[in-house]
């Protein structure tokens, strides 16, 4: 959570859908900022920025909400998969490069665009 709290921007590259999920589950949390801006992709996807505030806001939302037994199996399943998804991206940013100007590479969630399954 650290690192995500030292992001000052990063940007969620998905589904629409996807971001909805993101946006309905986090938007009550205490640090999330709606994003002021969704751009539009083709095929359905929007590329979101967020602040390092709203980017811990999503992890511990996506956290508790992937353990939520309460929750249905799909939900749970969606949960996980952002999740591991963001914090595998997250945990990759060198902060320090960062500062000096490398770019922080976008949270991608599409196995199509690139993004390997964290976990086995």
């Amino acid at each position: 959570m650290e690192k995500a709290a030292g992001v000052s921007s990063i940007t969620f590259t998905c589904h629409f859908d996807t971001w909805g999920f993101i946006y309905k589950h986090a938007h009550e949390a205490g640090n999330f900022n709606g994003p002021k801006v969704v751009d539009e992709q083709p095929d359905g996807f929007v590329a979101v920025p967020v602040s390092g505030p709203t980017l811990v806001a999503v992890l511990e939302t996506l956290w508790r909400e992937q353990r939520n037994k309460y929750r249905s199996a799909g939900n749970r399943a969606i949960a996980k998969r952002i999740y591991d998804v963001t914090s595998t991206t997250v945990e990759a940013i060198d902060l320090e490069a960062a500062e000096r100007g490398t770019p922080i590479p976008p949270v991608v969630i599409d196995a199509k665009h690139g993004t390997a399954d964290p976990q086995p």
